[in-house]
């Protein structure tokens, strides 16, 4: 395909969107791959994705060059700069091509310079700001709806009247043009003047609108489809029914421990005989299944299966036991289902939306009239330069205009017209204004604090130049008491207790185990045998002890608080504990109820 071509198939009909521009056209999608036998397979891209076949010309002194030379060299580097656009950096905005209001003409919004990359890898740059009449494309397009208002109506009735609001969306599309046009140089061959031919190709923009929302491609979607496809096998089919049907049969035969051995047999069938017919039957569905349904990556798999012994007599010495029988079956099914999950990890070349355009934001359209610009949802392309700025930006926006777990499936939006949404509490507003005029400053920069103080914060916590600072292994492999000597030495508080911990720790506690510690706020170690096995800042988990005392006894201090003697002393000990390691948090108020964590 040719890039005048290429780049007339992006404008499209978008997922679930109609979509209104200067041109139309249409463009060719692939027809993803289903489940069924397919799952090994994926749709081949189409279009301006489709993978070029790289050749680029050769000179020589004195050779005769043709139009057709110079195009091969120009579209050698167009399309190489494409395809690493479009594989390693993916598509979206890059900075800039930001919309606001246009406030030279009422109904049109200005969209400031900047810089884009679509699906196909094309550069979408605007040098200079633009302008685009939202208004006279909505009437073109007969999307706007205008409530006829009586002129001699006053305010108040029209305070009174229906208020209809909209909301549409704009992307940002790839263009080019022929310009500037020259006659040929007249041959032998042809004497007469031929038609003008341009020179140059301009690249350029076009701006979309869409009347419903565009859904990005998501390639985690994309990869759960190809996982759920391979555990097809357990889902539907004759091999997960037939499975469901002998599931209690191939229980008993194996003698699990859990399950009752009352269920009848077929009749005239023992146990032997029954154990033989079931790994069978088993056997024989898995096969049809692999006949069905080849395994694409486990070539031998069905040969493998065929040659699977059933369980043996008790007077054969060398026949496998219904157990190892059916171990060895399931093994291989196991291999079938997660051999087909970690080969579908390997991901093919993305295959391109029916629209490659790019998301810049949504206006607001109140009785037809433009009425807010809003830079969301927009589709921004992660790279290492702009990382922050789009981290801040989703957090924000996703906080504003996300989706919450109450809403419903289909719910992009809140409220009327296009988000976000304001809402406010006067009183609290008030209030928070009165204690620092910078309140709602502060909340709105909070992730942006949170993210300078976490690199602050990994920053100091691995200072390994600072004397003063010391990694918790050094306590690993130590004794107890040489622990409890070596915190005394360096004043700090060491609570030991000797309750097994995990095999594995969770992130958050591996991290702590190994940030560098400067000796502030206490120090949990974990014996073994009366050595040091674990230490860390924080233990966490709800089998974790505090000092010498678990959850448990925590939960039931807390339970007699008001008890006397030696409770009232352990607790008050364990709630100076607690605080501390919830980083000094308060204690609850005089008769409130504690919770235990």
């Amino acid at each position: 395909m040719n890039n005048t071509q290429s780049n007339k198939s992006s404008k499209g009909t978008q997922t679930g969107a109609t979509t209104a521009s200067t041109s139309t056209s249409t463009s060719t999608s692939s027809t993803p791959c289903g489940c069924g036998c397919g799952c090994g397979c994926h749709g081949h891209a189409s279009g301006c994705c489709k993978l070029t076949c790289f050749e680029r010309p050769s000179y020589f002194c004195g050779q005769l060059l043709s139009d057709a030379d110079l195009t091969l060299q120009e579209n050698y580097f167009r399309e190489k700069n494409k395809l690493y656009h479009r594989a390693l950096d993916g598509f979206g905005v890059v900075c800039g091509l930001r919309l606001r209001c246009d406030a030279n003409c009422q109904g049109r919004i200005a969209i400031g310079d900047g810089y884009a990359i679509d699906c196909c890898g094309n550069d979408l740059v605007v040098c200079e700001p633009r302008s685009y009449d939202v208004i006279g494309e909505l009437r073109k397009r007969k999307w706007l709806i205008d409530p006829q208002w009586d002129p001699c109506q006053g305010d108040s009735d029209r305070e009174r009247g229906c208020i209809v609001r909209q909301c549409f969306y704009i992307g940002i599309c790839y263009s080019e043009e022929p310009a500037d046009y020259v006659t040929p140089y007249t041959t032998d061959c042809s004497p007469a003047p031929g038609p003008c031919q341009p020179t140059r190709i301009r690249e350029g923009v076009r701006f979309e609108i869409y009347d419903k929302l565009p859904v990005r491609p998501n390639p985690l979607t994309e990869m759960e489809k190809r996982i759920e496809c391979c555990f097809r096998v357990f889902r539907e089919g004759q091999f997960s029914r037939g499975l469901e049907s002998i599931a209690a049969r191939i229980l008993r035969a194996v003698k699990c421990p859990d399950v009752a051995q009352t269920e009848p047999r077929e009749e005239g069938k023992d146990e032997y005989q029954d154990a033989v017919a079931v790994f069978r039957e088993c056997r024989a569905l898995f096969l049809y299944e692999l006949r069905t349904c080849p395994d694409p990556y486990n070539c031998n798999l069905e040969h493998e299966v065929s040659k699977l012994r059933a369980p043996g007599g008790p007077n054969d010495p060398d026949a496998l036991s219904a157990n190892e029988a059916f171990t060895r079956l399931f093994e291989l099914i196991q291999k079938h289902v997660f051999g087909c999950v970690l080969n579908e990890l390997a991901f093919s070349c993305p295959d391109p939306p029916e629209n490659c355009c790019v998301l810049l934001g949504s206006v607001e359209i109140e009785n037809g009239r433009l009425t807010r610009v809003i830079n969301y949802p927009r589709w921004y392309l992660w790279c290492f330069a702009n990382f922050f700025e789009v981290l801040i930006y989703t957090i924000a926006t996703d906080a504003a205009c996300g989706q919450k777990e109450e809403d419903e499936p289909d719910r992009e939006r809140k409220g009327d017209g296009c988000c976000p949404t304001f809402q406010v509490d006067v009183c609290e507003f008030l209030h928070l204004f009165q204690a620092d005029h910078r309140a709602a400053e502060f909340a709105a920069s909070s992730s942006i604090q949170a993210i300078k103080s976490m690199f602050a914060s990994m920053t100091r916590g691995f200072d390994f130049m600072n004397p003063h600072r010391f990694s918790p292994q050094v306590l690993r492999g130590k004794s107890a008491d040489r622990a409890m000597s070596l915190a005394k030495k360096l004043n700090f508080d060491l609570d030991a207790f000797d309750q097994p911990a995990p095999a594995e720790s969770d992130p958050i506690s591996a991290l702590l185990e190994n940030m560098l510690y400067n000796g502030r706020g206490p120090m949990v170690i974990e014996t073994k045998e009366g050595n040091v096995s674990r230490a860390t800042r924080s233990m966490g988990g709800s089998a974790r002890a505090v000092g010498s005392y678990s959850y448990a006894d925590i939960e039931e201090l807390f339970n007699q608080k008001n008890a006397s003697g030696d409770v009232s002393a352990r607790l008050e000990k364990l709630e100076s504990q607690i605080r501390t390691l919830m980083g000094n948090t308060p204690p609850p108020p005089e008769g409130g109820s504690h919770e235990s964590n």
